[in-house]
């Protein structure tokens, strides 16, 4: 009865413990009102970069997330903007299929909303929606 009991536990104790797939990374801040550039020669399939800014004239702030994916057998990187009030310096994304990533920003007092992205097409065409 207690190898049962004991056996029953373990199985709920790791059916508890997820593991999401997030990567965690740290938001570069750019300089002098710079843009980032997608160069999709120093980056591999997969990659993810988030970049801050100032937003021109404004207490907002900028962001960038770029994401490089394979597009008919071409590395490409395709990028989609937030502007936001709060300063963030980490973002956590995960892949849901090849060419779409959920991720959210935060900082030690907020987390941003929830975003999901989609970069399609040759035209380096994205897709930015806000998840509730």
């Amino acid at each position: 009865m207690k190898a049962t009991l004991l056996f029953i536990l373990i199985i709920l104790i790791y059916s508890c413990a997820s593991t999401n797939n997030e990567t965690i990374t740290s938001i570069i801040q750019l300089q002098n009102d710079n843009l980032p550039s997608t160069n999709a020669d120093a980056h591999f399939d997969k990659d993810v970069e988030f970049f801050r800014n100032e937003a021109d004239n404004s207490d907002h702030m900028a962001y960038t997330c770029t994401i490089y994916i394979m597009n008919n057998e071409k590395l490409a990187g395709y990028s989609s903007h937030i502007v936001v009030l709060n300063t963030y310096d980490k973002a956590a994304y995960k892949w849901i299929n090849d060419s779409t990533i959920t991720f959210k920003m935060y900082n030690k007092y907020h987390n941003s909303k929830n975003y999901t992205m989609m970069g399609y097409g040759e035209g380096r065409t994205t897709s930015l929606s806000v998840d509730d």
